[in-house]
């Protein structure tokens, strides 16, 4: 047991000096014969592949350090917002949209499900389902820059947007591909046209969201955070 903790521990600080906060070490990596004192950063799908550490001696003391590699194990931590581990979860994201998640809350019948998934860190594969809504007409759905209960601008359009479909009326549901070309901002909060790299950057933080406006509520009738998919492998 004094072992595990040891592990656990050096793990945990080599992480928070990397800049990685929130930690949850996966239990597998209690089994490592030392302890871990730095590590690599992620690649794009959250696998940490080299590690830098003190093995343990017979009687319990640290020996020199020892580079190393860590292939095969499992990582899960709070990485920019967001799960990382082998399965990949830092790049799968998904949000419920309601009109009690708007600013100020809308009572509405409306509800939604908006899913996406970061691919090669130049496209972003989404869908997005809506139902039961109380405007009559539907004008406009988007990805918007903005953490919960704040109100931000739009950085790309799902539906209702001069290259978009237009957005049916009380339900529907639409699928596609965003890339650099689709982001129009916001500017104002720092990122411009084309940025998609920035608006990754901010769907991996959780400061996105989904939202879907109509005739009746035109600020939007339904939203939902973007949260990390924990659920998917």
């Amino acid at each position: 047991m004094r072992f595990a903790t040891a592990c656990i521990f050096a793990l945990g600080t080599a992480l928070a000096h990397a800049g990685h906060d929130d930690v949850k070490v996966d239990p597998a990596l209690r089994r490592l014969p030392g302890m871990i004192t730095a590590l690599g950063e992620p690649d794009a799908e959250g696998r940490i592949y080299s590690f830098r550490g003190k093995p343990i001696g017979p009687a319990g003391t640290p020996a020199a350090y020892v580079p190393g590699e860590l292939r095969g194990w499992r990582l899960t931590l709070l990485y920019a917002g967001s799960w990382v581990g082998a399965d990949g979860n830092r790049n799968r994201f998904k949000a419920r949209l309601i009109g009690f998640n708007e600013v100020p809350a809308v009572s509405s019948t409306g509800s939604g499900e908006f899913t996406a998934r970061i691919r090669g860190e130049d496209a972003v594969d989404w869908e997005l389902s809506y139902e039961q809504l109380e405007g009559a007409v539907t004008t406009a759905s988007h990805i918007h820059l903005g953490q919960k209960d704040v109100n931000g601008g739009v950085s790309v359009f799902f539906c209702g947007g001069p290259t978009t479909p237009a957005c049916t009326p009380g339900s529907g549901t639409f699928s596609g591909t965003f890339t650099a070309a689709d982001v129009i901002g916001p500017t104002a909060q720092g990122i411009a046209a084309g940025e998609l790299s920035e608006l990754i950057a901010a769907i991996r933080a959780g400061k996105t969201y989904a939202n879907v406006h109509t005739i009746k509520h035109p600020g939007g009738e339904i939203r939902g955070q973007l949260r990390s998919n924990r659920g998917d492998d």
